[in-house]
């Protein structure tokens, strides 16, 4: 009885932004199902799913940041094949492989310097309780994806992605 509780409270303790953010991957985006960016649906998704409210307030104002992040740096016309210096910051929380896989993304054409922005924005935006993980982050940059206007761009970079997983698993 005593691990049961154990394990149930180490679960809550994982109930973190970035967990919340997998979980809407894994039951949207993996599954092929309708995603929407409704704030309403969304809260009322991760709160019977037992997230903490703090969790479901920043996990939704993230994902409904996305295509107000968007706007943001189209407005400033950014040109595409700039390279891209990470802030001391960023450099601390986006490791080096993380960074070089979204140049790899860019650099192969299937996301824009705009969207790289916004994706970078959105990994710094992240709670952080612990290292993010490139698995993590290529979910994360799909989720991200998904919530642009172009769903065909996630779709492929979604492909990629599994197509790069199962090189590494054999």
């Amino acid at each position: 009885m005593s691990m049961q509780l154990i394990s149930l409270s180490m679960l809550k303790q994982k109930r973190d932004m970035l967990d919340a953010i997998l979980y809407l991957f894994d039951k949207h985006i993996s599954a092929y199902t309708k995603f929407t960016a409704n704030e309403a649906v969304l809260a009322d998704e991760l709160e019977e799913h037992g997230y903490p409210l703090n969790t479901i307030d920043r996990t939704v104002a993230w994902v409904s940041n996305i295509p107000k992040l968007k706007r943001h740096l189209e407005s400033l016309a950014l040109r595409d094949n700039t390279l891209r210096i990470f802030s001391a910051e960023e450099g601390k929380i986006i490791s080096a492989p993380i960074r070089a896989y979204i140049a790899q993304l860019e650099k192969s054409g299937f996301i824009t310097t705009t969207e790289r922005e916004i994706i970078i924005s959105c990994i710094m935006q992240i709670d952080k309780t612990d290292e993010l993980e490139l698995s993590q982050i290529k979910r994360v940059i799909v989720m991200v994806l998904f919530n642009l206007s172009d769903k065909y761009n996630a779709l492929l970079a979604y492909e990629h992605i599994l197509n790069d997983d199962n090189k590494s698993i054999n």
